[in-house]
């Protein structure tokens, strides 16, 4: 049985979309998650860039590899991981307090002495009541942990609201090439009152919930997949991506019954409204629609699953991109017809196919601010037939 300090995954344990998963990779997922969350630290650099292990490991596990595949993946991210710290006892029981809880939250070094007051915390209470009091409870402790506030449920879809971003110039052009953090440095610090008012509209109604997980999902694919820049060749932003792969956790969350119709609501409004902060400090990327309807597919879903397990350069991120596209055609599919759904049908293998070529091509793996034009510099021209 998995416990806060034990690892122990079965084949019916691979999540909301699964291919195949082995029972044999079931137990090296738990082997390599359980040394993960020993000998690693959570971050592997100064500037906060988290460990993916896990959600790698998890991807991979669900999408049918073999154990193989995930050592060799395990083995490339261990390459660059910082070592675990041990916790300090004085620190973890100071965390008890409120007070002390609030002044060292965020502050990386102290990583180590949450993750075993936590521990502690879902050894005594359960993982129900412990995320229930200090992500949803809705005091304003928990609300300091996920943004608060509920709207009425709103007229605009996320593709609108993205449209609505890319023609306002103050809001378009807020975010600068040069911008160290182009979330703080540039949306946040230039145009915060246009971004508010944007994303404030994004709100999701108690009997909305299905829908906009979807419509969640169909939007993040959509800006993802379609910013693209011809002749280049396929390629796909990085912190883009990242609001697609995160998706997948949605669905875990809203079909806990131990979490309020009004903390679903919540959450799907705060993921959609981060999106369109992403979406906006790239630039807001032109949508080429026609890069995805105009694609021509020559993989099943699982040859590009095997594409991603195959290319040693890859570093989870595909498969993680590759994963959450399957459950959204998956999804989004009883919705196909609803404004706000602009990806439907074969367009969801189109994309994961654009993914796996895209990660054979030369070059690097990924662009990054694929709004910018000099983010685009260094990738090829498309072959030319």
């Amino acid at each position: 049985m998995a416990t806060a300090r034990s690892v122990k995954l079965s084949t019916e344990d691979s999540g909301v979309f699964r291919c195949n998963p082995r029972a044999d990779s079931a137990s090296k997922a738990s082997q390599l998650l359980q040394e993960d969350m020993k000998v690693h630290n959570i971050f592997f650099n100064d500037s906060g860039f988290h460990n993916h292990t896990a959600h790698h490991l998890l991807s991979l596990f669900a999408l049918g590899a073999s154990p193989e595949d995930m050592q060799a993946a395990y083995r490339r991210a261990a390459e660059y991981q910082r070592p675990a710290r041990p916790a300090n006892e004085e620190i973890v029981k100071k965390l008890s307090n409120r007070d002390e809880f609030k002044a060292l939250a965020g502050k990386r070094e102290e990583y180590p002495h949450f993750l075993e007051f936590f521990q502690r915390e879902i050894d005594a209470k359960g993982v129900e009541a412990v995320v229930d009091e200090y992500i949803f409870k809705g005091d304003e402790f928990a609300d300091d942990m996920l943004a608060g506030g509920v709207g009425h449920s709103g007229e605009k879809t996320l593709v609108e609201l993205q449209n609505d971003c890319r023609a306002d110039p103050r809001l378009r052009d807020s975010a600068h090439w040069a911008d160290s953090n182009k979330i703080f440095d540039g949306v946040l610090k230039r145009a915060p009152e246009e971004m508010m008012k944007v994303a404030s509209q994004f709100t999701v109604g108690p009997d909305q919930i299905d829908q906009r997980l979807a419509e969640l999902i169909n939007a993040v694919a959509y800006y993802t997949g379609a910013a693209q820049n011809p002749p280049k060749r396929v390629k796909f932003d990085f912190f883009y991506i990242h609001c697609v792969n995160s998706s997948i956790f949605l669905p875990v969350f809203v079909s806990q019954p131990w979490i309020s119709q009004h903390n679903k609501q919540r959450l799907l409004e705060w993921k959609g409204r981060m999106d369109l902060l992403v979406y906006v400090s790239r630039h807001c990327a032109e949508p080429r629609f026609d890069e995805i309807t105009n694609y021509k597919p020559v993989k099943t879903w699982e040859e590009t699953f095997a594409a991603a397990f195959a290319n040693r350069e890859e570093d989870g991120h595909a498969v993680k991109l590759l994963r959450t596209l399957a459950y959204g055609e998956k999804v989004c599919k009883p919705y196909e017809n609803k404004n706000g759904f602009p990806v439907k049908g074969d367009m969801w293998l189109k994309l994961a196919n654009m993914v796996a070529d895209s990660i054979q091509g030369p070059g690097e793996l990924w662009i990054r601010s694929t709004g910018f034009p000099e983010a685009w510099k260094d990738v090829p021209d498309r072959a030319r037939l």
